[in-house]
């Protein structure tokens, strides 16, 4: 038997590690001070670029390309073409765009000739409600879609009269049959507001059929599917908690309720005021207590605290431990979450606000950083509050809800006795319903507290929802189904130019091989061709007009004054079109900039800055200082400096921090705002040099050299 103590210091080192770990996922930029530069990458650099994109958007849910919609755009101004997609097929092996999958009456067909439809038109899935749309009101099943091609179209006609007679209405509907036929489905125009006009009797006999379940006098087969299917999904979804989902994710994918976006923002007003370097009007005060004792102490005392709604909440805060680790150990037991997924559900409490994670991570593991303060910073504090934040608004709205603590084992066994009322919350939530459907159960959530989890109002819709759920009008997970994969077979054959006739002879499994290479191409894959071919057709065009333009020196000055080399920035470049005006004899070029000679640059104040391109680490460092004779001065520059700096942090923050003070402060500073006012307004270039020579002259600026030394 362990001993309880070494049990209990093992978690505490899983959870450090754990959130030591969380530098790969979290990013590392510094709080922005020159220039922004940083990879969101870096966590994941030991992986190929696709496969790194891909971890990123299953860790965080950033996708790393453009839409597919933005690309077609892209493609239909010129700036992707088909050459430059065709170019990337031959290119990728693995893709083997040659091969010929199948022979019809118009030829061989190449997979390179659908991955590139596939990428060109999107060939989506739809619902049954949109295939009605698309069947009643565009006549689909008649027309051509209206995104293929005149050319393509008297393709598909010239096929079907080969094979028999027929106008465009004919060649159509004979398509669809023969996408039905191949892949061995039938579709039936049915309306799910039909489904609700069939009888107890008639719905279960059906079902029957459908699943092959046998009548029991105990329990109707439509009440022990409902339980059945409720107690999967809900098994699916529960086992997600600290894999992809927090609690808080839970509770939305069954209310519709997000209590993130409600918490944020009381939490990121107590972040932004616990991290502030001196810019914000409000501060939390002490920050050598630590980020959770702060914000322990001003929740316990804000007269606006939100959660005055629940009874206990602040007998729940005074009952947290004082160590910021055995809180989140606590709330994580309260939780009833499996041990070993409390380090993954800590990842995904610090995901959800990514960029203040991070940051409050980076000033953890920089504490001596610039402007970094003394305070305190520990990104166990941060997660913490955010775990007690997470399971008190979650609280609340369970309490309001189901009257239940804010617990995994008391959900799951509220649901379990409440099956019908899971799988209708899961049905509008989580999964596609038709808009009868959606609308009923709707009105019925929005009056849940009303009704109990064995309320018929929970059951009779649950009987329409399995109904729909289990009918030939609703889509299928597995295998083929009209909605998945009929329709995109069809909307494939029409922009290749396939008939009918076509598609019955091919071959089941080149039907596999067909719809296979469309999902190829819209999944992560396609988005990396379609970056390819954009940066391909980009670099095309600029190495042309390189070549194009070698030897012929455009823009070249005769008998130039002088040459000038400027960075490439937007900072200089007003600088040079200025001094190209003024001075037309100078000729200027843009450059990378620091010409090779990386280095710090420390001022006479003590500001050190790198003079750097962000991707070296410069060895040099070069020192501003004074001469031997002006020491004293420089000491009386100093203090001058810092006094002027703390009059205006005075002026310009504290105005806004204190009622009181802030009136006399406005009240002293009005005449010299107003002659500041006028100055700028009337005289703007002679005031800003008058105040520069002041401050200049008040500052006492030292005659100072340049420490250059080599080794």
């Amino acid at each position: 038997m362990s001993d309880p103590a070494t049990k209990s210091a093992d978690i505490r080192s899983q959870l450090h590690e754990a959130i030591e770990h969380l530098q790969h996922s979290l990013p590392g930029q510094a709080p922005i001070k020159d220039f922004v530069h940083h990879n969101t990458l870096h966590g994941l650099q030991h992986l190929p670029f696709t496969e790194a994109l891909l971890a990123a958007e299953q860790l965080t849910g950033a996708r790393g390309y453009l839409s597919d919609e933005k690309f077609r755009d892209l493609y239909a101004q010129g700036r992707i073409t088909r050459q430059d997609l065709l170019k990337v097929f031959e290119q990728d092996e693995p893709l083997d765009a040659a091969a010929t999958i199948a022979q019809t009456g118009q030829g061989a067909l190449q997979l390179g000739e659908i991955y590139l439809t596939a990428l060109l038109h999107p060939l989506k899935s739809i619902t049954a409600s949109q295939l009605n749309w698309q069947i009643e009101e565009l006549d689909a099943l008649h027309r051509f879609q209206p995104d293929v091609e005149e050319a393509t179209r008297r393709r598909v006609m010239a096929a079907f009269n080969g094979k028999g007679a027929g106008g465009e209405a004919e060649a159509i509907n004979d398509l669809w049959n023969a996408c039905l036929e191949g892949l061995e489905l039938d579709h039936y125009l049915l309306h799910p507001e039909e489904l609700v006009d069939l009888s107890a009797e008639q719905a279960q006999q059906m079902l029957i059929e459908l699943l092959g379940e046998e009548q029991s006098d105990n329990q109707p087969v439509i009440d022990r599917i409902i339980r059945k299917e409720s107690n999967n999904l809900l098994a699916q979804l529960l086992e997600r908690v600290g894999r992809d989902l927090t609690l808080a994710g839970f509770l939305q994918a069954v209310t519709g309720q997000d209590v993130r976006e409600e918490l944020r923002p009381t939490l990121l007003r107590q972040v932004a005021g616990y991290l502030d370097q001196g810019l914000a009007s409000w501060r939390s005060g002490d920050s050598g207590q630590g980020f959770y004792a702060t914000w322990r102490r001003i929740a316990v005392q804000d007269p606006g605290w939100v959660f005055e709604e629940m009874a206990d909440w602040q007998s729940h805060l005074e009952s947290l431990p004082e160590d910021p680790m055995e809180v989140i150990i606590t709330e994580l037991r309260r939780l009833g979450l499996r041990q070993e997924r409390w380090a993954g559900y800590l990842g995904l409490l610090a995901l959800q606000l990514p960029g203040w994670s991070g940051m409050f991570l980076w000033r953890q593991l920089h504490p001596a950083a610039p402007g970094a303060g003394s305070g305190q910073v520990q990104m166990v504090d941060y997660l913490a509050v955010c775990i007690v934040l997470e399971h008190l608004y979650c609280q609340r709205l369970c309490t309001r809800l189901w009257r239940l603590e804010a617990s995994l084992e008391l959900i799951r066994w509220y649901f379990r006795h409440g099956s019908a009322e899971f799988l209708v919350r899961y049905s509008l939530y989580s999964a596609r319903l038709p808009e009868y459907l959606s609308s009923l159960a709707q009105h019925l959530t929005e009056h849940s507290v009303q009704n109990g989890p064995d309320d018929e109002s929970w059951w009779h819709l649950a009987h329409l929802v399995s109904t729909w759920r289990q009918s030939a009008a609703a889509d299928r997970p597995l295998g083929y189904s009209v909605y998945r994969s009929a329709w995109r077979l069809f909307r494939l054959a029409q922009h290749l130019g396939l008939c009918g006739g076509d598609i019955r002879v091919l071959e089941r499994t080149q039907l596999a091989d067909l719809l296979a290479a469309v999902e190829r191409m819209t999944s992560a894959k396609g988005g990396f061709i379609w970056l390819q071919a954009y940066e391909l057709h980009y670099r095309d065009r600029l190495f042309n007009a390189l070549l194009e333009n070698h030897g012929r020196n455009p823009g070249r000055v005769a008998a130039a004054s002088a040459q000038l080399v400027f960075c490439m920035d937007d900072r200089e470049e007003g600088f040079r079109r200025h001094l190209e005006e003024i001075a037309p004899s100078v000729e200027t070029y843009g450059a990378a900039a620091h010409f090779n000679v990386p280095h710090i640059w420390c001022d006479l104040n003590g500001t050190r800055s790198r003079l750097t391109p962000v991707v070296v680490n410069p060895v040099h460092e070069i020192h501003e200082r004074v001469k031997s004779a002006s020491e004293q001065q420089l000491r009386q520059h100093r203090q001058r400096r810092a006094q002027r700096f703390r009059l205006r942090r005075l002026l310009h923050q504290e105005v806004r921090r204190n009622l009181f003070s802030s009136a006399l402060l406005i009240a002293a500073a009005a005449p010299a705002a107003l002659l500041t006012l006028l100055g700028k307004l009337f005289f703007p270039l002679a005031f800003g040099r008058r105040v520069e020579e002041l401050c200049n002259r008040y500052d006492s600026q030292p005659v100072s050299e340049l420490q250059l030394t080599a080794t």
